[in-house]
């Protein structure tokens, strides 16, 4: 894309995030043209522009398609990872006509392999009856290499609850009045935790967060952000929630900006108090959400660098072991009366090293990159609309 050009979309997106009127033409011709540019000049052939979803490029893998977001496309995995992924995508999923994506991190693992869990997001389009339906079969759509842990219900005026997924029965009012929901209409989301093990990861924790949906419409998908999720298509229809939602796109800049601050006051407060694993997990955390915020405001900037430095051998070392220590945890909760040869399996994989420790050099380092960064988002964040990058 010309720098006229990317400098309008970068002005475009900026006024989505300050809250200004922005016409729906306006952001639809923007991401058209940015997803043409992003499969024109992609490094592979994998993608090509949707021209039914606007800001969406397209690939196939066999009988799976990817409508990945077209700022996504360069840190979109390779096609050795999908493989791998793609083995427990049909395990986690809960319906095949709810509208199920890869989300977060899972998302970058074309450039940042460090990561603790593979995270997804389904949006079900269906009654209650259905969800309680789906929900039995995914609790017995057990294999030796993906098992349902735990689920986490939350209801619209509730906190989360966590569960085990056994035992269920009586069906759906029974199943929410258990969790202290009393009809489907309030349930907000039902996220699952699986331990599985997968080629090239060993075993880890893999998350579906699942969003109750009565239509494309329903203001119940804003609890999620389709900007940081790809869909997986067994067919070519259009992703349920569109690109073009300027208020949406805002919120989901608003939100990486403000957990990236979060994060950095987080860390120098760790570091104030000499807690330096804690430093480092918190700037590590502030990188990748500022990376996100990147490629979408900066994509020929230098968010590379940060890339880089998510995949040095301290970040990596300490992912690889906080994975391990998440997927026994989530084992821990079973016991050892539910599936316990695929329990005692999926254990004997876990590698047994310890969750490493970082020193002060090496929580200082990442913690001044987390700052230089933010001051750089600082600083284009506020720029005024028009201003050239």
């Amino acid at each position: 894309m010309s720098p006229s050009n990317q400098n309008d979309a970068t002005s475009v997106f900026l006024a989505c995030m300050h809250g200004e009127h922005v016409l729906d033409d306006a952001l639809r011709d923007i991401l058209a043209l940015s997803a043409e540019f992003a499969a024109l000049t992609s490094t592979d052939d994998r993608f090509e522009a949707r021209t039914d979803a606007p800001g969406y490029v397209y690939m196939r893998r066999g009988s799976v398609g990817f409508s990945v977001p077209y700022y996504l496309a360069p840190v979109w995995p390779s096609n050795k990872t999908l493989a791998a992924i793609e083995d427990v995508l049909p395990l986690v999923r809960m319906s095949d006509g709810s509208c199920f994506c890869l989300s977060g991190s899972s998302t970058f693992l074309g450039v940042v392999s460090s990561i603790s869990d593979i995270d997804c997001c389904e949006y079900f389009l269906g009654d209650g009856n259905a969800l309680f339906t789906a929900l039995e079969h995914t609790s017995r759509n057990t294999t030796e290499s993906c098992l349902l842990v735990t689920y986490k219900i939350k209801g619209r005026d509730e906190g989360v609850k966590k569960q085990r997924p056994f035992g269920l029965n009586g069906g759906i009012e029974v199943f929410l009045e258990s969790n202290g929901i009393q009809n489907y209409d309030d349930l907000q989301s039902l996220k699952l935790d699986f331990v599985a093990s997968l080629s090239g990861f060993g075993v880890l924790a893999v998350t579906n967060l699942v969003v109750p949906m009565s239509d494309a419409l329903d203001e119940q998908g804003k609890i999620s952000f389709q900007y940081q999720e790809a869909v997986a298509h067994c067919d070519t229809s259009a992703p349920l929630r569109g690109l073009v939602q300027p208020a949406d796109l805002g919120r989901y800049l608003c939100f990486l900006v403000d957990d990236a601050k979060s994060y950095i006051k987080q860390a120098h407060e760790a570091a104030g108090a000499g807690r330096h694993t804690d430093t480092f997990t918190f700037a590590v955390k502030s990188l990748k959400r500022m990376m996100s915020w990147l490629v979408i405001i900066d994509p020929d900037g230098n968010w590379g660098a940060i890339a880089d430095e998510l995949n040095n051998h301290h970040v990596q070392a300490f992912a690889s072991a906080k994975r391990a220590e998440e997927a026994r945890s989530l084992l821990d909760t079973i016991g050892g009366e539910i599936h316990p040869e695929s329990v005692r399996r999926l254990r004997r994989e876990i590698p047994t090293f310890a969750l490493s420790r970082i020193n002060e050099k090496e929580a200082s380092l990442m913690l001044g990159l987390a700052d230089d960064t933010w001051t750089k988002v600082q600083d284009m964040s506020s720029r005024p609309r028009g201003e050239a990058t």
